[in-house]
């Protein structure tokens, strides 16, 4: 497991500039790869690195696990806290798209303002594959993108998903969060 860390909120000292463990895998359904720790602000170029489009390769999990399957019970904890961010849609149709079926999420820009202030939260958002992806409808499927939130210390499954539902609830996303 990777050390505690804290990022104090001011004063002299400077920021300590948490790391997190990081799992990467070849494709979305293969075992993990390799496994580490990264500095934050490697984490950030990490999330920001894709392409919007269709999704199949390389992929990482915020999670402390050792190369080997992609099973929750080899999880040893979560460094961060990361959000998918969409509207709900239907699964797609007989034209290959998809309808959007709940609210569309804010922009990215209102979300990051919102983590900044009044939350005061260091986080990396960065759009997924699927961003204003075609909608049956002739428009879009809406902003989707993902939310990365470093965490003061390590938290196991069961924390992470009830830490996941509070924040999304407190920051309005809750009808766009996709657990």
């Amino acid at each position: 497991m990777h050390p505690d860390f804290t990022v104090p909120s001011a004063g002299p000292q400077a920021p300590v500039i948490p790391t997190i463990a990081v799992a990467h895998v070849l494709s979305a359904a293969a075992p993990v790869h390799a496994a580490g720790c990264v500095p934050w602000p490697d984490l950030v170029r990490l999330v920001s690195a894709h392409t919007v489009g269709p999704k199949e390769g390389p992929g990482w999990l915020a999670a402390d696990v050792d190369p080997g399957p992609r099973q929750a019970a080899r999880v040893r904890g979560y460094g961060a806290l990361v959000l998918d961010i969409e509207a709900a849609t239907s699964a797609p149709g007989a034209d290959g798209l998809r309808r959007v079926l709940g609210p569309l999420p804010p922009s990215i820009d209102d979300v990051a303002a919102l983590l900044a202030a009044p939350f005061g939260l260091a986080a990396a958002i960065a759009s997924t594959h699927s961003h204003e992806a075609p909608a049956a409808d002739g428009g879009t499927l809406g902003p989707r993108y993902r939310v990365v939130i470093p965490l003061s210390r390590p938290v196991l499954a069961h924390e992470l998903r009830a830490l996941g539902l509070h924040l999304a609830a407190v920051l309005g996303l809750n009808n766009c969060f996709d657990p």
